[in-house]
């Protein structure tokens, strides 16, 4: 797949952006080829020209005229987000920043410090838009000032909204999985941060059908002592939105993204955040699982998923390889390269 998109590059002068039936049509936000290949990359697949790929991805984020990747670059990178003047400005900043912070980690990798620099602070301008007296991001006009009026939970359901695309202020909240703990700050700490985050499920703002908030149940699992709520969050949303029966999606698939999230929510693992090679961690919903792993790639031939139940509770411990884990999380290489991955519950 990256091979055939560094080919895309090739022909069209840019990454790919949206491909239909070989061709470029640069519809909806954000910069998302990057984060593809440096998840790939840093996850052990490198079978590709990684520098290629990298200066192909500096193009797209660097280059301010005639740039069809990232529409409003010069006041991202001028002011540190789009304006009022751009179509989806507070989603598309967002997505930006996902995509300079999968460059900064591939730019880490090989060894380039400045640019790593550089793009983890862009990655982090998202924080521009923070309004602390709603404690949710909000659209600036031209000029700065907050964009008026207002109103957090317009454009839900696919809905027009000046600040967000397919969606509200509600449900992108959250949608900096790079920086939780910096956004943990911004809200005053753990229990604002969760009491918020509680607050989208309680006024019924989460949005399973789509892309922006569906890794939400899995944020409390960076606040300790709260991560039996994304066990309880996982395994309610499974059993309410997909089902054996027509219709059994929540919603467009999007290309596997709902049957993606899915597979791993049963697995018990979710990739976190875009481009960092780490899965955190919730209750499995089979008692073993295997994963093959490719020989091409990895050294070990499997990993295993168990899961001990005691009174089908809340995680009471996980070991990898019969050691304590001690931690909701896991790095790629720790999980690929382990061989028994077991959650106990109590």
């Amino acid at each position: 797949m990256i091979k055939s998109m560094l080919d895309m590059y090739d022909e069209n002068g840019w990454l790919p952006k949206w491909e239909l039936n070989s061709t470029e049509t640069f519809t909806m936000v954000g910069d998302p080829a990057s984060i593809v290949i440096v998840d790939a990359c840093l996850k052990g697949i490198q079978d590709f020209d990684i520098y290629k790929a990298y200066y192909a991805m500096l193009k797209g984020a660097d280059q301010i005229e005639n740039n069809p990747l990232r529409p409003g670059l010069k006041d991202y990178i001028e002011k540190g987000y789009l304006t009022t003047n751009d179509r989806g400005p507070v989603s598309t900043t967002q997505e930006y920043n996902a995509s300079d912070y999968a460059i900064s980690l591939l730019a880490k990798a090989l060894g380039k410090k400045e640019d790593y620099k550089r793009f983890t602070n862009r990655s982090l301008s998202y924080r521009k838009l923070y309004d602390k007296e709603l404690k949710l991001l909000r659209p600036r006009t031209a000029n700065g000032k907050w964009y008026e009026p207002f109103d957090p939970v317009a454009g839900a359901n696919f809905q027009e909204n000046v600040g967000f695309i397919e969606g509200n202020a509600w449900q992108y909240a959250f949608m900096v999985p790079h920086d939780i703990v910096g956004l943990k700050k911004l809200m005053g700490g753990d229990k604002a941060f969760s009491d918020q985050l509680q607050k989208v499920f309680d006024t019924k703002q989460f949005d399973m059908a789509n892309e922006p908030d569906i890794a939400y149940p899995y944020l409390f699992n960076y606040v300790k002592g709260e991560e039996w709520k994304a066990q309880e969050m996982v395994k309610k949303l499974v059993k309410e939105y997909f089902q054996n029966k027509p219709k059994g999606l929540p919603g467009n698939d999007d290309t596997g993204t709902m049957s993606a999230w899915l597979v791993y929510s049963m697995m018990g693992i979710y990739p976190i955040s875009p481009g960092d090679p780490i899965y955190t961690i919730t209750a499995p919903m089979f008692h073993r699982i295997t994963i093959k792993l490719d020989p091409a790639y990895y050294k070990k031939e499997s990993i295993v998923i168990e899961r001990q139940i005691n009174n089908d509770g809340k995680i009471n411990s996980i070991e990898l390889n019969g050691k304590p884990l001690n931690s909701f999380f896991i790095s790629h290489e720790d999980f690929v390269n382990g061989k028994t991955l077991k959650v106990i519950q109590n």
